[in-house]
C-alpha cells in the first residue's frame, strides 16, 4: 500500500508514512521510516511524531540537531527541533529512534484537525570517541495486549550482564505492525537508579489509549516489538 492511498484510508485520525524524507548526514545516521498519530482536541491538537533512525556508518553516532516537518502537500504547517534521540548514542549498524508529542494550534474559528501528508526530518549526526559510546545492555521485550485489545503494554527485561552496577540506563523501543512498518516509538531514562551486577530490572510502557483505539479502529494493530537498552561509563 503506497503511503498517499494509506494515509487517504485513516484519514485525519493516524497517519503512517514509511521510507519518509530526510536530509541526513551522508555516510552517518538516516531515517528508515516514520509515523504520525493526531489527536484531535476541542481548540487544538496532539501530534504524535516517531521516526526510526539507522546508523549506516562504521562509526558510533550521536544526534548533533535534528528538525523534524510537518506539511500538506506542498504547505508546511509545522517546523520544529526534535527532542533528542533515543538511545542518545548508535554503535555502527543500530537503530534508534525519535518521538516527540507537538501541540497544532489551530486557526480561529477552525474546527478540524490537520491535514498532514508528510512529515520529513532534516538531522545532523556527529561521530563519537568509543570512550563516550553507549554500552549496550542485554534487553528483551514483548508486547501485552488486554483482551479486549484496548490497551497495549510494552515490557522490557534489561539485564546487567557486567561484573558491575551500571546507572542511568536508557530503554528505548519501536512498535511495528505485519509488514514491519514502525506505528509507534518510545523510551525513557531511569534516572539515578542503578542495575547490580548480574540482575535485571523491568520496565512497563503504556501506549496512550487514544492511539491504541486509533490503531482498532483501522485494523492495524502493533505486533512486534524492537527494543534496546545502553549505559554510559564515566570518563574523567
Amino acid at each position: 500500500m503506497t503511503k498517499k492511498v494509506l494515509c487517504a484510508a485513516i484519514c485525519a485520525l493516524l497517519m503512517l508514512m514509511s521510507g519518509a524524507g530526510a536530509l541526513a548526514d551522508e555516510g552517518l545516521g538516516m531515517v528508515v521510516q516514520s509515523s504520525c498519530n493526531i489527536v484531535p482536541g476541542s481548540e487544538y491538537d496532539l501530534v504524535y511524531t516517531f521516526a526510526q533512525v539507522h546508523n549506516q556508518s562504521s562509526q558510533t553516532i550521536c544526534l548533533d540537531t535534528g528538525e523534524y516537518h510537518l506539511a500538506d502537500g506542498e504547505q508546511l504547517l509545522l517546523s520544529g527541533d526534535v527532542s533528542r534521540l533515543w538511545p542518545n548514542t548508535l554503535a555502527p549498524g543500530a537503530d534508534g529512534y525519535l518521538f516527540d508529542v507537538i501541540v497544532y494550534e489551530r486557526e480561529a474559528g477552525d474546527t478540524a484537525a490537520p491535514n498532514i501528508t508528510n512529515l520529513s526530518y532534516n538531522l545532523n549526526f556527529m561521530t563519537l570517541d568509543e570512550a563516550y559510546a553507549g554500552r549496550a545492555l542485554n534487553t528483551q521485550a514483548r508486547l501485552e495486549t488486554a483482551q479486549d485489545g484496548e490497551s497495549i503494554t510494552v515490557v522490557c527485561a534489561v539485564e546487567n550482564a557486567t561484573d558491575a552496577d551500571v546507572f542511568d540506563p536508557m530503554i528505548a523501543f519501536g512498535l511495528y505492525i505485519e509488514g514491519g512498518q514502525m506505528v509507534y516509538a518510545g523510551g525513557t531514562t531511569l534516572e539515578n537508579v542503578g542495575i547490580p551486577a548480574g540482575d535485571t530490572v523491568l520496565m512497563r510502557f503504556d501506549v496512550e489509549p487514544e492511539i491504541v483505539e486509533q490503531w482498532r479502529g483501522y485494523g492495524a494493530m502493533p505486533t512486534a516489538v524492537q527494543a534496546s537498552a545502553l549505559y554510559h561509563v564515566d570518563v574523567d
